[in-house]
């Protein structure tokens, strides 16, 4: 869901939560924006 996060570590997702814990200073992305940062496309 669009509403999910992620947090990236070291290239690999290992967190789900809730948006109000998005931090992107944390590491903490949205699943588009994991999914990019994981596949290398815009």
């Amino acid at each position: 869901a669009d509403d999910d996060v992620v947090v990236l570590d070291r290239g690999r997702v290992c967190w789900t939560g809730p948006t109000d814990r998005i931090a992107p200073e944390l590491g903490v992305v949205s699943v588009a924006e994991a999914f990019a940062l994981l596949t290398g496309s815009p």
